[in-house]
């Protein structure tokens, strides 16, 4: 089974039984992924892009589903900066739907508030010729 398949099965499997923290997962450097997320939030999506995608290689299922979903995100939104509007959109929509299984929040970040914000940014580009949208933002 390749790594597609495995994120597709965890996938399901949360999106049926849903997602319950376990206070034994592997402990993520918090100092780490608050510099990330601010990263993000200045819209540094690059350097964002490549540290959560540290984090994502070095983390066990199902947890790395958020990273890769993180990944995706700062990887969308790079896209978009560059005119890449439709590639930008398959992108979000990946991270969307690799997030909603984690909704209302993960580690403290807000992911039901971070999904709405992105199917708005979706919304938006499909809707409009403007590049301009209302920024999203990881809340911690």
């Amino acid at each position: 089974m390749n790594r597609q398949q495995r994120d597709l099965a965890w996938l399901k499997h949360l999106n049926v039984f849903g997602f319950k923290f376990d206070a034994n997962l592997e402990e993520v450097d918090l100092r780490f992924m608050h510099e990330t997320v601010n990263l993000f939030n200045q819209g540094d999506f690059r350097n964002a892009h490549e540290r959560f995608e540290a984090v994502w290689l070095e983390t066990r299922y199902p947890e790395r589903l958020v990273y890769y979903a993180l990944t995706k995100l700062s990887a969308g939104l790079l896209q978009h900066e560059k005119g890449k509007i439709r590639s930008s959109i398959r992108q979000v929509e990946t991270a969307i739907a690799y997030f909603e299984p984690f909704a209302p929040s993960y580690r403290g970040m807000d992911i039901h508030k971070l999904v709405i914000s992105m199917k708005q940014f979706v919304r938006f580009q499909i809707n409009s010729s403007s590049t301009t949208y209302q920024q999203i933002k990881i809340i911690p």
